[in-house]
């Protein structure tokens, strides 16, 4: 996971990509944000999208 600010457009942005232990890619997200978060905040907000998406994926 990873995040991304433009303070100067006041936009942030997340990206997630899950992969499993072989390192196959089981999941990504890409989610812009019209508004400009502190470098933490948008962090924890990839963290918590990172957490939302584990129980759509199969095992």
């Amino acid at each position: 996971m990873d995040a991304a600010l433009n303070n100067d457009q006041k936009v942030s942005g997340v990206g997630v990509v899950i992969r499993d232990c072989n390192g196959h890619v089981m999941a990504s997200l890409c989610q812009n944000f019209e508004a400009s978060y502190q470098p933490h905040i948008a962090e924890a907000m990839a963290i918590v999208r990172d957490k939302a998406m584990l129980p759509s994926i199969e095992h």
